[in-house]
């Protein structure tokens, strides 16, 4: 039998309800593991023991409301409000503050019996600057990505089975990869921003990550996402795309993703290639472009506070020299329109498409949070995305895949994931090779 720490979302939650767990035991075993892993891996920002198993004795005593997550430890990216914790963004200046009230996301999972245990380390701002501490636990040689560093490496360690991150350009999906878990980036708009720190507006999407595709869709039902379509049964037809970012990938990525694509075909799902238009093939630079001009809208209240001592690598990012002329933004804005058009018609023709989630294993830390190439197309589009483990590379560590499905399609795609990670055989495993 698993130990607590070791137990995904569903898992600890069945436990709890047929009476072998309390929230209680769950969440002491969730602060132990962090109280054991946190100095090699610093996946935490700030915690609330304390808080968090008041909460726990609460969901056991019956005198909070019962809810669908009750027990449940959770953990949130520090760009996330949390009540009675601090927001720190990641950033050294002197700018966090205990947040007064929930985020939106926030309130609704705590609404349901969420207990969260604390804040996780974010890229400075969830955009550029500071670079957090964390450890990939695969190989703390290495980094678990980012920006929503912290939430993959405490899920991969075992510290919590799930957390809260975002995504403006790849931030759920290139750490999942990089750390052997799951994530899922919900379609643009389906989760509340409210009590987020706003990077990109027109990108910013709050998601999670956890230790399984189950995990995953076990919370987009407890938002609210649309309920999947009735569809019969029949193959899958999955699209192949080795996307624009191809020549970028690293062997063993371009292997494990031929592999990958193979052992479904076996299985009996169909695979076709997905050559996408032309127009597809600049889109990464237009996310860029997107991202950067609202950033310099987001960020301009910190610029014209503290311009002086922000970090250099955001400070280049919002002078006046760096600024997006309008039409150059317009512009962006309209081939963005334009592909997610031709993207709506490419799914009508499959079930979902399958890419690599980023370029290779996780480089080494203190050489960034690796390259977003295999992410910024996807995210642009503005559909929904399921991160899934598809194999190892040569240095034995995590390669991932991405999931698409067409926008709002986000349970469908949660449905397929499943019969994907159960066909390639790939459950996230913890740092101890637990599975």
């Amino acid at each position: 039998m698993k130990a607590p720490a070791d137990l995904g979302a569903a898992e600890g939650l069945a436990r709890i309800r047929e009476g072998s767990l309390t929230a209680v035991a769950w969440t002491a075993a969730c602060l132990d593991r962090i109280a054991t892993e946190e100095p090699r891996i610093r996946a935490f920002a700030a915690l609330d023991p304390e808080g968090a198993l008041g909460r726990a004795r609460a969901v056991d005593r019956g005198t909070v409301p019962p809810g669908r997550l009750a027990g449940l430890p959770i953990a949130v990216k520090d760009i996330i409000d949390v009540e009675g914790q601090p927001t720190g963004f990641g950033s050294d200046l002197p700018i966090g503050a205990v947040a007064a009230r929930d985020a939106g996301i926030v309130a609704l999972l705590r609404a349901a019996g969420a207990i969260p245990l604390g804040k996780t380390e974010t890229v400075e701002f969830a955009a550029l600057g500071r670079i957090p501490p964390t450890r990939n636990p695969r190989d703390p040689g290495r980094t678990p990505g980012g920006s929503s560093s912290g939430s993959a490496a405490a899920v991969a360690a075992g510290m919590v089975p799930l957390a809260l991150g975002t995504q403006t350009g790849g931030s759920l999906v290139r750490p999942a990869a990089f750390t052997g878990v799951h994530a899922l980036k919900p379609s643009h708009g389906l989760v509340s921003l409210d009590g987020v720190h706003p990077h990109a507006p027109s990108l910013d999407c709050v998601g999670w990550h956890a230790r399984s595709v189950d995990d995953l869709a076990l919370l987009a039902e407890v938002c609210g996402f649309p309920p999947a379509a009735a569809r019969p049964a029949r193959r899958l037809r999955i699209a192949a795309c080795r996307s624009p970012a191809w020549s970028a990938a690293a062997p063993d990525m371009r292997a494990a993703f031929e592999a990958a694509l193979g052992t479904l075909r076996q299985a009996g799902v169909e695979i076709v290639d997905l050559d996408l238009p032309p127009d597809f093939d600049t889109l990464g630079e237009t996310q860029l472009v997107l991202m950067r001009a609202e950033a310099q809208v987001s960020f301009a209240p910190w610029r014209r506070r503290w311009g002086a001592h922000m970090h250099p690598d955001l400070a280049a990012i919002l002078t006046e020299e760096a600024r997006i002329p309008p039409a150059r933004r317009a512009a962006a804005q309209a081939h963005a329109a334009l592909c997610r058009i031709a993207f709506a018609e490419i799914m009508a023709g499959v079930d979902a498409v399958l890419a690599p989630a980023a370029i290779g294993e996780a480089p080494p830390f203190g050489t960034g949070t690796g390259s977003p190439a295999m992410n910024r197309m996807w995210t642009v589009l503005q559909v929904p995305i399921v991160a899934l483990p598809i194999g190892r590379g040569a240095a034995g560590l995590p390669l991932g895949g991405q999931l698409v499905g067409p926008l709002y399609g986000d349970r469908d795609l949660l449905a397929i994931a499943g019969r994907v990670a159960t066909i390639l055989g790939a459950p996230a495993e913890a740092a101890d090779g637990t599975a």
